[in-house]
Parts: C-alpha cells; sequence; structure tokens
C-alpha cells in the first residue's frame, strides 16, 4: 500500500509540483528497487544518502553472508547519486557504485540558532553533560566510570546523563552508579524534549561524547557532535572516524583514546581545574561547527548538487 501511494502521489502532482529527486535514507532491498524504477518511469533523480557503512555488513551466517555480498555488487549501482558524510565511507563506496554515479560529501548538519540566545538556569547547578543514545555501543558506561574516578575530586560537579534507555539497561546503569555511591553526582533525566535540549547543552560546563571504536565510527561522525560545537561550550570527545579532519586536542576540544576510561577521565580532570582556557576552546569548537556543519550551507551544497545530475542526466 505505501508503495501505491507513493507512486500515486507522485504521478497526479507531477505537472502541477512535480518531483525532481527521490531522496531515500532506506536500505531495505525492495524499497530501493521499486524507487529506482519509479525514478526511470519518470524521469526523477534517486539519491541515497549514507552516514555509515552497509548495515549488511553485520551478517555473519553463511545465508547472510552471499546476501550481502549480492546486495552490495547490486544496490549501489542504482542511484544517480549519493550524499555521504565522510571521505573515509565516499573511498569505501567508490568502488561499489556505477560509473556514472556522482557523490556529494556533506557533513553532519546542525541548526546553530537553535543553540544561541538561551536562557541560564541553575536547575542542576554545574555539570557536565551527555545526550544522546543510552546504549553501551555509545560509550555511556564509560562516561559513568570515567567520571567516577575524577568525580571525588570535583564534588559540586554532576554527570548530567540525558536520553531515554531501556528499562532493564537504565536499572543496570542506576545499580552500577549506586555501588560507585555517585548517586548524588551522576543524574539520569530520562528522555527530553527537542526544545529542552538546547536548554540543557548550554548550561552544561561541558560536553561528553565517548564514542568507542567500532566498524559504525570509523566510517560516521557522531551524530550529536554538531550540536555539541553548537553551544560554544568546550567539548570532550574520543579520536573515532574523522574527528581528527576538524577538531585539535586542546584547541578546539579536548580529544580522548577510544575505550580508554583513564584516557578519557584525564581529559575531564583537565577541564575541569581549567589547565587551558575552556571558553577559547568553546568558541574555537563553535567556529568549526559554523564552518563545516552549518545547516543552511550543507542545504545550499545539496540543492546545487542535485541541480548539476539533473542536467547532466535529462539536460
Amino acid at each position: 500500500l505505501g508503495y501505491i501511494n507513493s507512486f500515486l502521489m507522485i504521478y497526479k502532482n507531477r505537472k502541477k509540483n512535480p518531483v525532481d529527486v527521490i531522496y531515500l535514507y532506506s536500505n531495505t532491498f525492495s524499497d530501493i528497487w521499486f524507487y529506482f524504477f519509479l525514478s526511470r518511469l519518470l524521469n526523477i533523480i534517486l539519491i541515497q544518502e549514507k552516514s555509515e557503512y552497509p548495515f549488511v555488513l553485520k551478517n555473519q551466517s553463511f545465508i547472510g553472508k552471499i546476501y550481502a555480498k549480492f546486495y552490495l555488487s547490486t544496490i549501489y549501482k542504482l542511484f544517480d547519486g549519493m550524499v555521504i558524510e565522510t571521505q573515509t565511507l565516499i573511498d569505501y563506496f567508490k568502488k561499489l557504485i556505477g560509473k556514472k554515479t556522482k557523490i556529494c560529501r556533506i557533513p553532519m548538519t546542525v541548526d546553530i540558532e537553535r543553540f544561541e540566545n538561551i536562557e541560564k538556569t541553575r536547575q542542576y547547578g554545574e555539570y557536565i553533560a551527555y545526550c544522546g543514545n543510552m546504549q553501551k555501543k555509545d560509550g555511556v558506561d564509560l562516561l559513568i566510570n570515567a567520571f567516577a574516578s575524577i568525580a571525588n575530586k570535583f564534588p559540586d560537579i554532576k554527570l548530567l546523563l540525558i536520553g531515554k534507555c531501556k528499562d532493564e539497561l537504565y536499572e543496570e546503569y542506576k545499580s552500577h552508579v549506586k555501588i560507585l555511591g555517585l548517586d548524588h553526582q551522576i543524574i539520569f533525566t530520562g528522555k527530553v524534549s527537542s526544545d529542552e535540549v538546547p536548554i540543557y547543552l548550554c548550561n552544561a560546563k561541558a560536553l561528553v561524547l565517548a564514542s568507542p571504536s567500532s566498524l559504525r565510527s570509523q566510517g560516521s561522525l557522531p551524530c550529536k557532535l554538531g550540536e555539541y560545537l553548537s553551544t560554544s561550550n568546550p567539548v570532550i570527545v574520543t579520536s573515532v572516524g574523522e574527528i581528527s579532519v576538524y577538531l585539535k586536542d586542546n584547541y578546539n576540544a579536548f580529544i580522548a583514546e577510544p575505550d580508554n576510561v583513564n584516557s578519557f577521565a584525564y581529559k575531564i580532570d583537565l577541564l575541569l581545574s581549567d589547565k587551558f582556557d575552556n571558553s577559547e576552546i568553546g568558541k574555537q569548537g563553535k567556529i568549526v561547527a559554523e564552518k563545516f556543519f552549518n545547516s543552511e550551507n550543507q542545504a545550499a551544497s545539496m540543492i546545487e548538487f542535485f541541480k548539476k545530475l539533473k542536467m547532466e542526466k535529462y539536460g
């Protein structure tokens, strides 16, 4: 039914409001083939966005590996263009796309204005904050352990963990925090609304992101990084993927080794001890966001890319 509705919507409006581009996020085999045939039928440019390695690389079974090989050898040749987040991923997908497929590099995007003129609040006192997925694969357990190792030195500083967490994992985190004796310093806020996110981030003393090393992090940029940098607050991140392309340690961010509790704890200690000009580091970080991740600039680049593709394909 979804495919039929998509076809009817595009077909019926082709004269009044013609669709020039189908921009596809889906990786589903059937979705891609459907929109490929639809794009050819109606002379529409077909684009896919990629911010990670193909999901089929996770397949470990014998049948799964056969499917992955077939998927990789066929699916990316169907697109007229691809919008890809990092150079690492571009180098990978270049081997899989068709000869006429064009690539546009667009890093993460952020609406910087969301993080300007934010009201000041002392609801949680002084704190450093993480905002995002609360899974272990996002480094939350490492954040807890790193903060625990320096918490006694900074008893007035809290760690806020902002985001929705599955009940079972939440209980595991809470139990661990209780054993550490840090119930009063490590705060789980739960999920907050998108309107509240800028308030939490902008009022933090620093923002932390302990992305672990993984196939996912090798090719992508942490999705929260742009928002963090937009606040003008200093950021502590791990040196995964292409972080080092945009950020320099102790200049526009504090950069720790991935999967290393001691390294991340050292960076928190360094920041909270005011060994550097944290305000200046935060300002330099925002300059990075404005230069590379500004949503208005990136949107303009994408539109130009779409226009060029349409001109080359259909004149």
